[in-house]
């Protein structure tokens, strides 16, 4: 936080900069949070959600930014979708993969888009699949023997 507010104050006309450092903390954040507490993910949800919302505003101001702004606000929405996979949050994981996808296909960057499709149908199917699954003793006994190397 206290880098934020240091940029915040340095910089304080450019939001670019308030990206940079508020993407620079989501990061870190990022890599502690996929192994640690709650409330490191919940503070790297809040920073995601901040790099989102900042970018929304530079957009409002000037629609054509720099295509890295794009690839920012893409991972962003990754990130975002990551968290709410984590958390069984299918539908909302699903809507930030569809709007990461959205922003590759607006910037040609096709192995994002390729990427964001299959994290959809992943995660559309991923909840059928085990229901499908483990409600079908059969199946549940095949998975089993598979998964013993039978």
């Amino acid at each position: 936080a206290e880098f934020i507010n240091f940029v915040a104050n340095s910089y304080p006309q450019s939001q670019w900069r308030h990206v940079e450092a508020l993407y620079l903390k989501l990061e870190a954040l990022i890599r502690m949070a996929r192994d640690a507490h709650t409330n490191q993910r919940d503070d790297a949800k809040q920073t995601t959600n901040a790099v989102i919302y900042v970018i929304q505003q530079m957009k409002t101001e000037n629609p054509s930014l720099p295509e890295p702004i794009s690839f920012l606000e893409a991972d962003a929405h990754d990130y975002l979708g990551d968290f709410f996979s984590a958390e069984g949050s299918k539908n909302e994981a699903v809507g930030c993969y569809e709007k990461c996808r959205d922003i590759f296909k607006e910037v040609g960057y096709t192995i994002g888009v390729g990427q964001e499709e299959s994290k959809i149908v992943h995660e559309k199917s991923k909840f059928e699949k085990e229901r499908m699954i483990y409600n079908n003793p059969s199946m549940r006994q095949v998975v089993i023997q598979v998964r013993r190397g039978a």
